[in-house]
């Protein structure tokens, strides 16, 4: 099933606080961003839920998947849950899918 507009920018929000909680650099505006990311996926608050019902995931399925993944290692989650869209561009960036299947 193809996802709306609307779901895909909503997964977008929920895609990028996970790039930012992964982010390993020495740039301190982007360490706040870091540990208010974390924050934000591992609160469960109405604000995150609500962000999942609007991207079409399961709020309490994508909430446990992410406190595991981060408990452990963010990049886990990059490794197990995302699906890169071109496999071909092995060695530059492009798009991924998360797969929470």
């Amino acid at each position: 099933m193809a996802r709306t507009p609307e779901q895909k920018l909503f997964l977008s929000v929920i895609v990028q606080a996970i790039h930012d909680a992964s982010y390993k650099g020495v740039d301190v505006y982007c360490k706040i961003y870091k540990r208010a990311a974390i924050s934000w996926l591992t609160s469960n608050s109405k604000d995150f839920r609500f962000v999942c019902r609007l991207a079409d995931l399961d709020p309490d399925r994508t909430y446990s998947k992410l406190l595991k993944a981060i408990k452990y290692d963010i990049s886990e989650l990059k490794d197990n849950y995302y699906i890169k869209q071109k496999p071909e561009r092995e060695y530059r960036p492009g798009r991924y899918r998360l797969k929470f299947d």
